[in-house]
């Protein structure tokens, strides 16, 4: 389940180095979402990890779709492999898309947030904005506000 304030980090444990031990250090430090990546397996060990530790995690699978460019074909069968390869882990959080988007990023960025949420409601989608390159004028902060409205999302500005 998710809790209402995550406490996470930038640039999770590189995959192919993961331990159950680094996660215990997260766990120690009060972090209460790590990042993992990885093949499937990989991330699926990580997250019976997390749930071992009380920790939950964001998913960050390489099958998720790009929004930098046109969505390919078969988008939905990947967003939807993805769901099914981890909405069953307790310790599962929710599911990064992107890093710092710009504009023409966001109606892709719907359908890929619309398309998670459709298939797992109970779990947040994860887009990064970056408000201090972002936003250095009202025009910025309009350009979050409509990144809010575009996916659906609720955001929260603390700066």
């Amino acid at each position: 389940m998710m809790s209402d304030f995550a406490i996470s980090y930038w640039h999770g444990i590189p995959p192919d180095r993961a331990r159950r031990e680094d996660y215990e250090l997260i766990a120690d430090a009060g972090f209460s979402v790590a990042q993992v990546s990885g093949s499937p397996e990989q991330i699926r060990e990580t997250l019976g990890w997390g749930a071992s530790l009380g920790i939950t995690a964001m998913v960050m699978d390489a099958r998720m779709p790009s929004s930098r460019q046109p969505l390919p074909d078969d988008w939905k069968d990947r967003v939807s492999g993805i769901v099914e390869d981890y909405r069953d882990c307790s310790a599962l959080w929710g599911y990064y898309i992107t890093d710092e988007p710009s504009t023409v990023e966001y109606e892709r960025l719907r359908a890929i947030t619309d398309e998670l949420r459709r298939l797992d409601p109970e779990r947040p989608s994860y887009i990064n904005l970056y408000p201090t390159t972002r936003m250095k004028s009202s025009s910025d902060a309009r350009h979050m506000t409509s990144m809010c409205g575009a996916t659906s999302t609720r955001c929260s500005r603390r700066w």
